[in-house]
């Protein structure tokens, strides 16, 4: 049964992309002021079994929003609830396929081995939310087992240092699997860390069943100096994320 839902599941995705793709880069050579990645997003997020609960309001003003980064799943699911750009590692715009999606949905990329990338990205950041959209930043810069919170990078909160704009941290706890609380052993199916091929995980994924994640929104941060920020933001992420998961036993 795991092989035939992975089947059907990968089929309907497939699908899902062949159609949308060619929509998206319809309305992009049109200039056409809005964009089907929330709608894929949302769909994808359906198709995988993917249910997203908030707690807390959803900003209505343009913002960085900041975010523990646990898997390829973090981008339907926080993508399936708000109309958000993201900022990748470069990496992204080279994988087969992946890269095609990341580049409709706009996606920022940075090369973080080379200051002035790090500088350019940092500007179109400003710039996007400026212009009006949100822009949601992992700064880990890499995911995790979803258990724990690794050492924020506090580049890209000079964005918002001591600036009007605002950035709001959010906590993803991926909560259950198959109607029960998800336990260590099982995250692996989920979490996407390491080395781990793409291809294998998503397969993997698709076998094990529908999941529940809940997105915590904070208030937001203080406009202090880029440090403070990105060190209060970790501490608050990681508190939440530790209460959450100690209420799932």
């Amino acid at each position: 049964m795991q092989i035939l839902r992975a089947v059907v599941v990968a089929f309907f995705c497939i699908v899902l992309t062949l159609c949308l793709i060619p929509a998206q880069w319809f309305v992009r050579i049109l200039g056409l002021p809005f964009s089907v990645g929330r709608f894929y997003l949302w769909s994808a997020c359906k198709i995988l079994g993917v249910k997203v609960i908030v707690e807390g309001d959803i900003p209505t003003t343009p913002s960085l929003i900041i975010a523990n980064h646990v898997s390829w799943l973090d981008i339907p699911v926080i993508g399936s609830i708000w109309p958000i750009y993201f900022v990748a590692k470069k990496e992204v715009g080279t994988w087969p396929g992946f890269s095609t999606l990341a580049k409709l949905q706009n996606t920022i990329f940075v090369d973080r081995n080379k200051r002035q990338s790090v500088l350019v990205s940092r500007n179109e950041i400003r710039a996007r939310i400026i212009a009006g959209h949100t822009v949601v930043l992992f700064p880990e810069g890499t995911s995790n087992n979803g258990r724990e919170v690794f050492d924020f990078k506090s580049t890209f909160f000079s964005v918002v240092e001591k600036t009007p704009l605002q950035a709001i941290p959010i906590t993803l706890v991926y909560q259950t699997q198959q109607g029960l609380p998800m336990m260590r052993r099982q995250r692996p199916s989920v979490a996407w860390v390491g080395d781990t091929d793409m291809l294998p995980h998503l397969w993997n994924f698709m076998k094990s069943g529908p999941i529940t994640v809940r997105i915590i929104v904070h208030q937001a941060c203080a406009p202090d100096n880029r440090k403070a920020m990105s060190k209060s933001a970790q501490a608050l992420i990681t508190s939440t994320l530790v209460e959450a998961l100690r209420g799932m036993r």
